[in-house]
C-alpha cells in the first residue's frame, strides 16, 4: 500500500484521514473547511507547517501524547479524546524546529467537544479559546505559579502538580488542561477538595 504525504495545496472542503499508512502527513498547506480526521498512533498529528482555517480536527483513536505545533489554527473545532497533547507555539533553539517557532498560533477555535486531559497550551491567548465546562477545566500557568509559592498544605498531592509549574518560572506556558477522573485518581483529591483547589488558584477556566 503506497504511503501518501500532501504537500503544497490549498484544499477547501476536504475529508481527509491521517491514519499513518495511506496519509501519513499534510505538509505546507493552506486548509479551510476541512474535516480531518487523525487516526494515526505516533505522537504528530500529522500536520506541520500549515494554515488551517474553520476545519474539524477529530482525535478518532485515544492517544497518550499528540503534537499540535508547528501550524496555524484558526476558528477550528477540535474533536475526541486527547491526553498529553502540546497546542501552540513551543520556542526552542534547535534549528530542526525552527518551524515549530514560527507557527503555531491558536485563535479562536472550540474545544467544546473534545475531552482534553493534562493537555498544555504555549503562546495561546486561553481567553479566545472555547473549552468544554467542568468536570473539565484549565489552569492558566502564572495562576498554577503564584499558588505554587503559597506556603500551606494542599490535599492529596496536588502540591507535586503546583510543584511542576515552580520549576520553569520563564516557560511560555500559557496553561494546562485537567479533568476530575484524571485528578482524583492521579491526585488523590475528591471532587470537592479538588473544586476548592481551583478556587483558590484562581482564573481558572473550567
Amino acid at each position: 500500500m503506497s504511503q501518501e504525504i500532501i504537500k503544497e495545496r490549498r484544499l477547501e472542503g476536504e475529508v481527509l484521514n491521517i491514519d499513518g499508512e495511506r496519509l501519513i502527513a499534510i505538509v505546507d498547506c493552506h486548509l479551510e473547511g476541512c474535516n480531518i480526521a487523525i487516526n494515526s498512533l505516533n505522537g504528530a498529528d500529522g500536520l506541520l507547517d500549515c494554515k488551517i482555517q474553520n476545519c474539524t480536527i477529530e482525535v478518532s483513536k485515544k492517544r497518550n501524547r499528540s503534537v499540535f505545533l508547528g501550524s496555524d489554527f484558526q476558528g477550528c473545532n477540535f474533536k475526541g479524546n486527547i491526553r498529553n497533547a502540546d497546542f501552540g507555539r513551543s520556542r526552542t533553539d534547535h534549528p530542526v524546529f525552527e518551524k515549530f517557532n514560527r507557527l503555531g498560533s491558536i485563535v479562536d477555535c472550540d474545544f467544546t467537544q473534545a475531552t482534553l486531559d493534562m493537555c498544555r497550551f504555549f503562546e495561546v491567548d486561553l481567553s479566545r479559546q472555547k473549552f468544554a465546562s467542568w468536570p473539565q477545566f484549565v489552569v492558566p500557568h502564572e495562576s498554577r505559579l503564584a499558588a505554587a509559592k503559597l506556603q500551606r498544605e494542599w490535599p492529596g498531592k496536588i502540591g507535586l502538580y503546583l510543584m511542576v509549574a515552580a520549576q520553569d518560572e520563564r516557560s511560555t506556558l500559557s496553561g494546562v488542561t485537567g479533568t476530575l477522573a484524571y485528578f482524583m485518581k492521579n491526585y488523590a483529591v475528591t471532587e470537592e477538595e479538588l473544586q476548592q483547589v481551583l478556587d483558590d488558584i484562581g482564573g481558572v477556566f473550567r
